[in-house]
């Protein structure tokens, strides 16, 4: 499935251990129809002798030699009827019997027979002890002599196996041969980490057989504790309850021996009942649980993509709104160059009028030390200084603030996102070296208003010192030299604020800003904000290209969404096709 690996595995824990591996394992297992119950021990343990109690008939022969090489697989079957395979599960040949005794005596024949092209001899019969597609698999024992193509039969045949039940023959010198089940538990211990997906390591019987061999109560008691003690070492999973006492060939004549074999019938046919189907049931709740996973998962990778979309979305409409406000705001501000002159001189002359007949100017003028140590030989000197220093206070505070106030009425409207397209405005005064705080550094230099007026305004030479100094000097009457030191003072401080007129103040400030203001903003049209026009058409193509990735990404979700939900439907109408 395209994505599945990047979009769903590669971003949820829980689906770290479904690879290809583990995939193939189960698409290979799925294909077994049976669910074997397999039957395996030392050679001469009783097994053939156990599973004809189990079945009960003497099918089986009770004394095949080590070098026997065919599985026998008993199955529930209407009629009698046994069939002779391959390796490869072909049918080699078919028999079919009246009754069971006929069936016994071919049985004996063909297990006894050396044939290297058979391996397999379906045994089919009416059972009680299993049904559907169990089945019990009686496989060849492993002997003394290490007959490595014998102990090869059982061993590969392991690995199909949902249920094991290990025989062991008590009556051998020294008890449970544990080196014999160490071969075996080791070679199911390594198959259940790679290929027996389905089996549960709970699903183990250990038979000890022969029960009867050993007389002394208070031996049989210490030999059990001891096997118990060896078989719990062996395999850890083991229930106790699993582990149990027999002696096959005394079961039908004794009590004491049938209760043995009665309690081992009744953990065979839980064990037996648990694994009817298993496969099946195994392999769909397997696929159910990682089907249901991976559609929560789908499911939610595709909304939070969707949302990542709508995001970017939004961002790309964002970006071509704010380009065409832009391009407004340069239309705007070539063409309205002239008024926001007009505006951020009335607004200037305004301000500072009302500044120098404010309480707080006469109070700055009034209470700074220079004029408090003046005299009257000095008082018209320290009164002009100290108007200059504090009328230029006034402009380095307050200029820039009228003139973003004048940008402010005079583009502010421009278009709807008013806000951002002033925001674009301030970012650009505020920069390192801007334009605006070049005007006020470049023009203030170290002038006041009131040092224009009273030096010929030197920034613009068109208006002669004399003139302007004549304008300043003339409210100046010499005969305060000769009145008080205080009305002196007032008195002059009276005579420069009737020269500093609304009118002759915005004319010094026209002179003092126009040409730079608009020279600035006309590399503001032209440089400025076109630059910052080709920053977000960068931006929004980029942001076009992370669109485009995203509804791709998008698609796929959408797609694998689509495909898992389809074989969940697939899988639950498997599901109930089979309950009915």
């Amino acid at each position: 499935m395209p994505g599945f690996d990047t979009y769903i595995k590669g971003k949820e824990d829980n689906l770290h251990d479904v690879d290809k591996k583990s995939l193939d394992m189960r698409r290979n297992d799925i294909k077994k129809t049976d669910c074997p119950i397999v039957i395996t021990g030392e050679t001469s343990s009783g097994k053939s002798t156990m599973i004809n109690l189990l079945i009960g008939g003497k099918v089986l022969p009770t004394k095949i030699t080590a070098s026997t090489t065919k599985l026998c697989r008993i199955r529930n079957n209407k009629a009698y009827t046994i069939l002779s395979r391959n390796k490869k599960e072909e049918i080699l040949q078919t028999w079919r019997f009246e009754d069971l005794n006929k069936m016994s005596k071919k049985v004996k024949v063909l297990a006894s027979t050396k044939d290297s092209g058979s391996l397999y001899l379906d045994i089919m019969m009416p059972l009680s002890i299993v049904q559907g597609n169990v089945i019990i698999v009686d496989t060849p024992g492993i002997s003394d002599e290490e007959q490595e193509n014998v102990a090869s039969i059982m061993m590969d045949y392991l690995k199909n196996a949902l249920a094991v039940v290990f025989v062991a023959n008590v009556a051998n010198a020294g008890g449970i041969q544990s080196d014999r089940l160490c071969r075996i538990t080791t070679k199911l211990r390594s198959l259940m980490e790679k290929e027996m997906c389905c089996f549960n390591a709970e699903d183990t019987i250990f038979v000890l057989n022969k029960w009867d061999t050993i007389e002394d109560d208070e031996e049989k008691d210490e030999f059990f504790e001891s096997a118990k003690t060896k078989l719990c070492t062996l395999w850890k999973e083991i229930d106790e309850k699993h582990i149990l006492k027999l002696a096959a060939v005394k079961t039908p004549k004794t009590e004491e021996y049938k209760a043995m074999f009665d309690d081992f019938e009744k953990i065979l046919r839980k064990v037996i009942a648990k694994n009817e189907n298993k496969r099946t049931k195994s392999h769909f709740e397997y696929l159910n649980l990682i089907l249901g996973r991976c559609h929560k998962h789908a499911l939610s990778q595709l909304q939070r993509a969707k949302t990542e979309e709508e995001e970017i979305e939004k961002t790309l409409e964002s970006l071509h709104t704010e380009i065409k406000q832009l391009d407004l705001l340069v239309q705007k501000a070539q063409d309205g160059i002239p008024n926001l002159i007009t505006r951020f001189l009335d607004l200037t002359s305004d301000e500072f009028d009302k500044y120098l007949r404010s309480d707080d100017f006469q109070k700055a003028i009034f209470e700074n030390e220079d004029i408090k140590a003046c005299t009257r030989l000095t008082v018209k000197k320290r009164l002009f200084s100290c108007f200059e220093k504090t009328t230029m206070e006034w402009e380095r505070n307050n200029i820039e603030r009228i003139f973003l106030k004048a940008i402010e009425k005079e583009l502010g409207n421009t278009c709807a996102a008013y806000c951002k397209t002033l925001d674009i405005l301030k970012d650009i005064m505020d920069a390192p070296g801007a334009w605006i705080s070049t005007i006020i550094a470049g023009l203030l230099l170290s002038l006041g208003v009131i040092g224009t007026v009273a030096r010929g305004l030197i920034m613009t030479p068109v208006l002669g010192f004399g003139v302007t100094a004549v304008t300043f000097v003339a409210g100046y009457d010499w005969r305060q030299l000769i009145t008080s030191h205080e009305q002196t003072l007032k008195t002059s401080f009276q005579d420069k604020l009737k020269v500093l007129s609304k009118q002759e103040t915005r004319k010094i400030f026209k002179e003092r800003y126009e040409v730079a203001i608009t020279k600035k903003m006309k590399t503001l049209t032209k440089d400025t904000l076109p630059e910052k026009k080709n920053e977000l058409e960068k931006k929004t193509n980029s942001t076009m290209k992370n669109l485009i990735s995203q509804q791709k990404v998008v698609s796929i979700l959408h797609e694998i969404h689509h495909a898992v939900s389809e074989l969940i439907k697939t899988l639950n109408s498997i599901k109930c096709l089979q309950l009915h």
